[in-house]
């Protein structure tokens, strides 16, 4: 093992038995040796996870990638493991993990630090970004010149104390962001080349693509600044110069028909490079002749088109993001936020919220094909979608065969119950029509209640906006407790509708954690 390790270039190699979650073995015996991922100090940390999800199937293919994060057993230093089960006649008896090293990461994306030997000449790098836009692995300038690289980072506002974390850590793994252009569209699965702004604020041509390992997602970038990229231009137009005070002389001696041949193209080239490095990307210049100093104006217009090409791309992916984002979030949550608002949460004194689930679903369901099940939900939720859209009702998610709604927020509606009854109404007669054009046996139950709410956005990678507090718990405790094909509701929302709905008294019903609770039943 300690051989493996130190050929492969992995900073640990260790053993966990499957049963006890215990490490029964590490190569270098660091504090996690001998506990117990499953209780014991490590059990949240990304090796933990490593090997919990490794140990799930007997299946000797699979690897188990977990990203990056703070170690405590390396003084808080990131790591990174990766996993493989241990299989005994078809058993999980094992897992074996291996820790990834930071340096070695680093080799090889920097190809050990060769970057001129690699074509990149003084300022270009390749790096990594994970999905939360923390790099995987350190920047050229942290190897070149790390006192000019610490001095470029409070320029660019970096915060004291991530820098301070650089420092202690001897990395800006998981400390430095890197929010490019660049780096969203790799993370969304986009590859790329073009002219953005770097994460030091400068200009650079750079090209990207994202990275899948072992479901792992990354953003590789490949970038070198502009100023060096198009130093090749400037030395071709101080060239172009010299070739026209040449042309000169000779336009001197042979005539103003060879100066006009000449130095005008090369005129309308240099001005067309000078328009495009000052940002006019539309820039392009007559093609004039078939010469050399054609084809370099017409590769110089192609590559302005490609450019342009890319940017419309990239405009086309973003305005893509933002439909799907607001599919997932309500729209004055989703620009919260785009607004760059964190921790979002509002308290809401007076919503209504329903469930509705359908009865005995489960048991009609394991007769059915998967397909027709999937089929047979999705078609019926899309019509509730659609009816809740209608009446301005928030779809808050879907569980299995539960389906979640509230009224009255994120904007307040004086009439929220009202409106929850009419869906509920609707969503009723909905499923009693997708029942018989499915030619099956389905009733929903519903359940209503009105409140005081808290509602928060959840999640970093896959956002979801929730519900919490006992109005919520109450109106699920009134579907569940409900009667099939009816509309349960409790006394507030009772006591709005009374003069514009008719209900019929149910009594008291025991509600768990709540004891007896009043309950209505409306009447269709």
């Amino acid at each position: 093992m300690r051989t493996a390790a130190s050929t492969l270039n992995f900073a640990d190699f260790l053993l966990v038995d499957h049963r006890t979650s215990r490490i029964i073995y590490s190569v270098e015996k660091d504090a996690e040796f001998g506990t117990s991922l499953r209780a014991g100090p490590y059990r949240t940390s990304n090796l933990a996870a490593a090997a919990a999800r490794c140990g799930q199937a007997p299946d000797p293919s699979a690897t188990c990638l977990e990203d990056f994060a703070d170690y405590l057993p390396s003084n808080g230093k990131p790591e990174a493991f990766m996993a493989a089960p241990v299989i005994d006649q078809g058993v999980v008896i094992g897992v074996l993990v291996a820790e990834l090293s930071i340096d070695e990461l680093d080799t090889i994306v920097t190809s050990n630090r060769r970057w001129r030997h690699e074509g990149l000449g003084a300022t270009g790098e390749a790096y990594l970004v994970g999905p939360d836009f923390l790099i995987r692995s350190s920047p050229r300038m942290f190897f070149e010149n790390r006192d000019l690289y610490f001095e470029e980072l409070k320029g660019g506002q970096t915060p004291q104390h991530e820098i301070e974390d650089i420092r202690r850590y001897g990395t800006p793994v998981l400390q430095q962001r890197v929010d490019t252009k660049a780096s969203r569209a790799a993370l969304g699965g986009v590859e790329g080349t073009g002219e953005i702004l770097g994460y030091r604020g400068i200009p650079t041509l750079a090209s990207w693509g994202p990275v899948r390992v072992s479901g792992v997602k990354w953003a590789l970038i490949a970038k070198i600044d502009s100023s060096e990229a198009f130093a090749p231009v400037k030395r071709l137009e101080r060239d172009l110069i010299i070739v026209g005070v040449v042309a000169l002389l000779a336009v001197i001696v042979t005539g103003a028909w060879l100066s006009r041949s000449l130095l005008g193209p090369l005129r309308e080239l240099t001005a067309g490079v000078r328009r495009f490095a000052a940002g006019d990307h539309n820039a392009h210049v007559m093609v004039r002749t078939r010469d050399e100093i054609g084809q370099l104006c017409l590769a110089f217009n192609g590559m302005v088109d490609e450019i342009n090409e890319k940017n419309l791309v990239i405009a086309n992916k973003n305005r893509e993001n933002e439909e799907l984002l607001l599919n997932v979030l309500p729209g004055p949550i989703a620009n919260r936020l785009r607004g760059g608002e964190k921790g979002i949460a509002d308290g809401f004194a007076e919503v209504t919220v329903a469930f509705a689930d359908i009865v005995g679903f489960t048991a009609m369901s394991s007769e059915m094909p998967p397909a027709e099940v999937v089929t047979l939900l999705n078609g019926l939720f899309s019509r509730f979608d659609e009816a809740a859209r209608e009446l301005g009702i928030e779809k808050i998610k879907t569980v299995g065969d539960a389906y979640m709604a509230v009224c009255g927020l994120p904007v307040p509606v004086p009439d929220h119950a009202a409106r929850m009854v009419r869906m509920a109404i609707r969503v009723v007669h909905i499923t009693r029509e997708h029942a018989m054009e499915h030619k099956v046996s389905m009733k929903l139950r519903v359940g209503i209640n009105s409140g005081p709410v808290v509602a928060g956005l959840i999640g970093k990678s896959k956002y979801i906006y929730d519900l919490w507090g006992d109005t919520v718990n109450l109106a699920s405790r009134m579907e569940s407790g409900g009667l099939p094909d009816m509309i349960q509701v409790t006394r507030p929302v009772y006591e709005k509708l009374k003069d514009q709905f008719v209900f019929e008294p149910r009594g008291e019903i025991e509600v768990k954690g709540k004891g007896s609770v009043e309950a209505w039943l409306l009447k269709m």
